[in-house]
C-alpha cells in the first residue's frame, strides 16, 4: 500500500508539473519524440534496453510506464526509479532515456510508454517481446522403452518454451526410422508410433525441440526390443583335429534379453570347464555375442558331435558341430645307391641303405637286378667271411622284369640252369683259348 500511494504522489506531481509547465510555454514550441517506435525481442534471462530520446523538452518531465496484460504500472518519473523492482534502472543521457531491465521474465513482456507530461500528453510507445528458449518436460515425455517383438509402442515428447517449440524424431544412428510402413529419415510430432517392432528396432531415439531461440535441445528415448536368440550359421559346422591337438568351436549369436550359452557333447552333458577345456564368452556389440569352445590335447573319445545352446526368456536356438579325426600322411622317400666294388671299402665309406616304405594295400613294384653273383651261386655274399673275389663281381649288371602289383616274383628254376650252363661254357672255351695261348 505504502508503494501504490508513493507512486501515486509521484504521478500527481508529474501531472501538476504537467500543468504548470503547459502554463509557461505559452506559444512556445513545445517536445517531440525523436526515436521511433517499435518492437524489441529479448531472450529470456538476458537485459533489455528501452531508449526515449526527446527534443526541446525544456521543463516537462519525462515518465516510464509498463502496458502489461492485466495491470499499468508507473516504473519511473525522469531519472528516478517508482518501482522497487531491483532489476530496473534508469540511466539519462542528455535528453536521451533509457530504461534498463536486467533478467528479463516473461512477466516483463508488454508496451512500456514513454509519456510526456504536456498537455495534452505525449507518448511513445515501445514494444518488449519475451522469447523463451525451448525445454523438454520430462513429466509428459517417454523415459527408456522395453517392448516384445511384435508389439507397437509410441513414444511421447513434450516441450515448452516462446514461441511454442516444434518437435522432431531422429535415430542416433543416422538409420531411417519405420512407422506405419514407411521409413523416413526423421518424424515430426509431439509422438512417435513404431510398430510391429523388429528386432532391428531397437536403438536410441532423440526428440529434438528447437523454436529459433538458442539453445536447440534433445532427450535421448532408448528402445529395447525382446526377442529369441538367433545363432548365425558358421562357415563350417564340421571340425578337424589330430590326436593330442587342440579344437576350437565358435558360436555367435544376437538376443534380448541377454541369453544364456551353453556347451553340450554328444551325449547331451554339459561340457564344463576344466584343465583341458575353456570356454570364452566375448560381446561384440550390443546384443550381440560370440561363445568359443577350446578343448586341448584331444582324445579319441572327444571325436563326435557338439552343440551350442543360446536360451532366453523368450525362446532358445542351437546348433550342432561334428569334430572328426585328421590323418597325416607321409609320402614315400627313395633314396638310389650305386652297388659293386673290387674290394671291400671301410666302414665310413659304405653307402647308407635306406628303405622305400610303402602304404601296405599297395606293395612296391618288383624290379630284379641281374649280375655275375645271380649266375654262380657258389660265389660267397660279401661280409660272410672271405674278401669277395674282384672276377666274380665284376662285370655287367643290368635290371630287368615287369612292374607288378602282386607279389615279388621269382625266376624259374630252368631259366637259371640254362644261364648256369651258358656261363660254364663260356668259361671253358675261355680257359682252354688262354692254356693254348701258353
Amino acid at each position: 500500500m505504502q508503494l501504490h500511494a508513493a507512486a501515486l504522489t509521484l504521478w500527481l506531481m508529474y501531472i501538476c508539473a504537467s500543468v504548470e509547465a503547459g502554463t509557461s510555454s505559452g506559444d512556445e514550441v513545445g517536445p517531440r519524440f525523436v526515436s521511433r517506435p517499435g518492437n524489441i525481442t529479448v531472450a529470456e534471462g538476458r537485459s533489455a534496453r528501452l531508449v526515449c530520446a526527446v527534443d526541446a523538452l525544456g521543463n516537462f518531465k519525462m515518465a516510464w510506464i509498463h502496458k502489461g496484460t492485466t495491470r499499468r504500472a508507473v516504473l519511473a518519473t525522469g531519472s528516478q526509479v517508482v518501482t522497487k523492482n531491483p532489476r530496473i534502472s534508469v540511466t539519462r543521457e542528455g535528453q536521451t532515456f533509457v530504461l534498463n531491465i536486467d533478467g528479463v521474465t516473461e512477466k516483463d513482456e508488454g508496451d512500456y510508454l514513454c509519456q510526456l507530461n504536456t498537455k495534452p500528453t505525449l507518448t511513445h510507445t515501445l514494444g518488449l517481446n519475451v522469447v523463451v528458449p525451448p525445454v523438454i518436460v520430462d513429466v509428459g515425455s517417454s523415459r527408456d522403452v522395453t517392448a516384445d517383438e511384435g508389439q507397437d509402442v509410441t513414444l511421447t515428447c513434450d516441450a515448452r518454451g516462446r514461441p511454442q517449440p516444434s518437435i522432431r524424431w531422429v535415430r542416433e544412428d543416422s538409420a531411417k526410422i519405420s512407422s506405419g510402413g514407411k521409413a523416413a529419415d526423421e518424424w515430426v510430432g509431439r509422438e512417435l508410433r513404431l510398430g510391429p517392432l523388429q528386432r532391428s528396432s531397437a536403438g536410441a531415439f532423440l526428440c529434438i525441440a528447437s523454436n529459433g531461440v538458442p539453445p536447440i535441445v534433445s532427450k535421448r528415448v532408448l528402445l529395447n526390443v525382446n526377442f529369441a536368440p538367433v545363432l548365425e550359421p558358421p562357415s563350417s559346422v564340421r571340425v578337424g583335429a589330430v590326436l593330442g591337438g587342440d579344437a576350437r568351436f565358435s558360436c555367435s549369436f544376437s538376443a534380448h534379453p541377454a541369453a544364456r550359452l551353453t556347451w553340450r557333447d554328444a551325449a547331451d552333458r554339459v561340457v564344463a570347464e576344466s584343465p583341458r577345456v575353456a570356454v570364452v564368452n566375448e560381446e561384440l556389440q550390443p546384443q550381440r555375442w560370440r561363445s568359443s569352445l577350446l578343448l586341448r590335447a584331444v582324445t579319441s573319445a572327444d571325436f563326435g558331435g557338439f552343440k551350442c545352446e543360446a536360451r532366453n526368456a523368450r525362446g532358445s536356438d542351437a546348433l550342432s558341430f561334428t569334430l572328426f579325426e585328421m590323418t597325416t600322411t607321409t609320402p614315400p622317400t627313395t633314396i638310389t645307391t650305386t652297388a659293386g666294388w673290387t674290394s671291400p671299402p671301410p666302414s665310413s665309406q659304405l653307402p647308407a641303405i635306406t628303405t622305400t616304405w610303402w602304404p601296405t594295400s599297395s606293395p612296391p613294384p618288383f624290379i630284379p637286378w641281374w649280375g655275375p653273383s645271380t649266375l654262380d651261386p657258389s660265389a660267397p655274399a660279401p661280409g660272410a667271411g672271405a674278401a669277395p673275389s674282384p672276377r666274380k663281381h665284376t662285370g655287367q649288371y643290368f635290371q630287368g622284369g615287369s612292374v607288378s602289383a602282386g607279389p615279388r616274383p621269382r625266376p624259374p628254376q630252368w631259366f637259371l640252369l640254362i644261364d648256369l650252363l651258358v656261363v660254364k661254357t663260356i668259361l671253358f672255351l675261355a680257359n682252354h683259348f688262354m692254356n693254348g695261348q701258353a
